[in-house]
């Protein structure tokens, strides 16, 4: 099916699922439960990141589940018409409640792609399709969240490969996502053309390697110049290093970029460093 028509068939189930759980939330009242809010809320906001006061891209609804609260993956930019493709992964404490936010932040990405490469058309996939563990100390050190977030993503990504062959397809991911999206990559059959870690939050010990990764291109993102380690912290741009990781040579410099507040840390909730492979 192509990403527009499921855009078409996912506005309208949006719009039925928030008329439900709203009529739902009024009928129980003062009985109602902080799960049928959560649900009321996340559903305004999926509604709410696909009709942005300002916006400079097309936005599409690719997935949409009845989870409670609710999965959901929206594109920036049409995925059936993109030369370039890229899924963009959050990390701990996103949820669609948050979609808004990671949805900026995928854009301020296509807008630096479309500068970056002005001659191909590009798309950028803001996906909340996993059940991010909260911000703490605790969940973010299991890997059973992003195991389950894996399975999820893989499928999207060899989806994608199967409607749209031969077309560019990349991962970028974020703190946690880092964790879901490589544990996808080192099972997926898709073609992934380039992989970008940022924040990472550290990866299951079987991936040892950049090999051991589905992708042609592996990165490393770090902050550097960062107050107390954290770019998110203070107005200052931070400093960050890719590393692009080879088999044979596992921390080669390949570019440096500046990253700039609010772009990177429109969804950040306290990122963690993580660890390069080596």
């Amino acid at each position: 099916m192509a990403y527009g028509d499921r855009d078409t068939a996912n506005r309208i189930w949006l719009d039925q699922q928030y008329e439900e759980a709203s009529e739902h939330l009024k009928e129980r009242g003062t009985r109602a439960s902080a799960a049928d809010r959560e649900r009321v809320d996340a559903l305004e906001a999926i509604l709410a990141t696909l009709n942005p006061d300002q916006v400079s891209s097309e936005r599409f609804l690719i997935s949409l589940t009845s989870d409670r609260p609710p999965l959901a993956a929206v594109s920036i930019g049409n995925l059936d018409a993109a030369d370039n493709a890229t899924w963009a992964v959050p990390g701990m404490g996103s949820s669609a409640e948050s979609l808004s936010d990671w949805a900026r932040a995928s854009e301020n990405l296509l807008l630096a792609q479309e500068i970056a490469d002005p001659n191909r058309t590009h798309a950028v996939v803001a996906w909340v399709g996993y059940e991010a563990p909260p911000v703490g100390p605790f969940e973010v050190l299991s890997s059973d969240k992003a195991e389950a977030g894996a399975a999820n993503l893989n499928r999207a990504l060899v989806g994608f490969n199967a409607a749209r062959p031969g077309i560019d397809l990349n991962v970028v991911a974020h703190s946690y996502g880092t964790t879901t999206a490589s544990i996808a990559l080192a099972q997926t059959t898709a073609h992934v053309d380039s992989y970008a870690m940022i924040g990472s939050a550290g990866l299951p010990p079987e991936i040892d390697e950049a090999s051991d990764l589905q992708a042609e291109h592996v990165y490393a993102g770090q902050a550097r110049n960062a107050i107390l380690g954290d770019p998110c912290l203070g107005s200052t741009p931070a400093r960050a290093v890719l590393l692009q990781l080879t088999t044979k040579q596992h921390r080669k410099w390949a570019t440096d970029i500046l990253i700039k507040q609010p772009n990177l840390c429109a969804t950040s909730r306290g990122p963690r460093p993580g660890r390069a492979i080596r």
